[in-house]
């Protein structure tokens, strides 16, 4: 996010590339002797060193520790910089912490350095959240409080003041999480790390976190989930949080109905899937994510709906786009009722895969000769649906990308034209179908939350309540499995 930044603005005032003596005897932070940080334990995730950064830019490590200070009671968070271009590294990251000051943010309490190593100083013995979650793993609605109210809250309130400091909006990517204890809070340190690709956006909480993490142990836990927590809240965790992902290569983009639910007990290539449920009104997120390219500035979406890039970003290069589906959490709401129809003691909940997203790339290969001064389209994602049949159904557009000499895009070369004057071709890559599945237990605990709201969940009454789209039993799973009559499909 910062890396190699020369001038960012904080508050109304500019802050350029920070100098060691800067970093190390800023008046406002304690300069420490390195030989009073006594690092005690290497801040890890489960199955490996996650938290260290590795920087091959300039051969630098970044790596977490749990210290203690000389004469100090409490523990600290220490980061420390070693290798060619630590200092460069750590001074740009001690600028970047002094300008925040926020509780939900990692705050800098001092700096230390010594020849090629230097230290980070950060109040606090932090304890990364993927690290603290295992401790209430056997609590499913411990885990459901904890993700809706604490994380929740604290995720939101710490982009809110990053917004409003830097006008930047902070994306889970470039952060790590850590709980801090005391609090009970979610706290981010701003640096990337493995904890941005799991961590999920959620909407704010209406209840306050609490003082201590110890509420979470009290008998109370499960009646306070049961009874404060609401549909959306609830289904928001289960929906981001306690859902695990299938990724399936697609043989056609029209073979991927979104919002569908299929069977994949017989095997977990595309073909061997069958369909049990689905959407007839399912549509295309088109707030969903533009056209990106991997370390390339994003593309300028134009009043039209295309994305345009610059010929220099996108030349020997792979184009990735995510298709979402629409409204695709209303499954959970009648998840348990899809079964109770069913009635086949043989569906093992793991083997149900709810398609939600679509992943296409697009390579566009080395350019032959001379690339003149030119500019990519890629067309709006509504243009993905196959309106013909319905609006679940996907296919390919006519002209899915085209190059243009033109900024605005009118004069639409054809691939020969635009081959001819030296643009690269267009190729399509990979398509893969993405979805969400849950384990029994998941589906009991819902179960067990909807009875608790008054709602029959072997109905569609809650579905109905929250005004969700009704799943629809498929043609071909009733076709294929004769255990059930039709006639009482839909009493409920």
């Amino acid at each position: 996010m910062f890396s190699d930044s020369q001038n960012f603005t904080v508050s109304g005032g500019t802050f350029t590339t920070i100098t060691k003596n800067y970093a190390a005897a800023h008046p406002d932070f304690r300069t420490l002797p390195l030989g009073e940080i006594d690092l005690q334990q290497k801040l890890s995730l489960k199955g490996g060193t996650l938290l260290t950064l590795w920087r091959p830019e300039n051969r630098s490590i970044r790596q977490l520790y749990s210290a203690r200070i000389r004469g100090q009671k409490s523990k600290v968070t220490v980061a420390m910089y070693q290798g060619n271009g630590a200092e460069k590294t750590w001074s740009h990251d001690v600028a970047k912490y002094m300008a925040l000051r926020h509780p939900n943010i990692l705050q800098i309490y001092g700096t230390a350095s010594m020849g090629e190593i230097h230290a980070t100083v950060f109040h606090e013995d932090l304890t990364p959240l993927r690290d603290f979650l295992p401790l209430y793993r056997p609590s499913h609605w411990v885990n459901a409080y904890l993700f809706s109210v604490i994380v929740s809250q604290s995720l939101t309130a710490a982009r809110d003041y990053f917004h409003e400091a830097f006008e930047h909006v902070l994306y889970e990517e470039e952060c790590t999480f850590f709980m801090r204890r005391p609090t009970g809070r979610l706290c981010l340190d701003l640096t990337p790390g493995d904890a941005g690709k799991w961590m999920h956006t959620f909407q704010p909480s209406a209840m306050c976190p609490p003082r201590e993490l110890d509420l979470l142990d009290t008998q109370n836990i499960e009646r306070t989930a049961l009874e404060f927590l609401t549909f959306d809240q609830y289904h928001e965790v289960v929906y981001r949080k306690l859902s695990r992902f299938l990724c399936i290569p697609a043989p056609s983009l029209d073979k991927v109905k979104l919002g569908s639910v299929l069977d994949c007990s017989a095997g977990r290539a595309f073909e061997d899937m069958y369909e049990l449920a689905w959407l007839p009104k399912a549509e295309i997120r088109l707030d969903g994510p533009p056209w990106t390219i991997f370390h390339a500035a994003p593309g300028t979406l134009m009043e039209n709906g295309w994305t345009r890039f610059p010929v220099s970003d996108a030349s020997n290069t792979q184009i990735s786009l995510w298709l979402l589906a629409a409204d695709t959490q209303s499954w959970l709401s009648q998840a348990n009722f899809v079964f109770h129809q069913l009635q086949e003691p043989s569906i093992d909940a793991e083997d149900c895969i709810l398609l939600d997203a679509v992943h296409i790339e697009l390579v566009i290969t080395e350019p032959a000769a001379e690339v003149p001064e030119g500019y990519l389209f890629l067309c709006p994602l509504g243009d993905f649906r196959n309106d013909t049949e319905s609006p679940v159904s996907l296919d390919w557009p006519q002209c899915p990308a085209y190059w243009s000499l033109n900024p605005s895009g009118s004069d639409r070369l054809s691939e020969k034209a635009a081959t001819d004057v030296g643009f690269s071709t267009i190729q399509s890559s990979s398509i893969c179908a993405w979805g969400k599945y849950w384990d029994a237990n998941v589906y009991a605990h819902l179960y067990q939350f909807h009875q608790a709201k008054g709602f029959d969940p072997q109905s569609r009454d809650l579905a109905r309540h929250l005004e969700h789209e009704l799943y629809q039993l498929s043609e071909d799973r009733l076709t294929r499995r004769e255990f059930i009559s039709p006639d009482n499909l839909f009493e409920s």
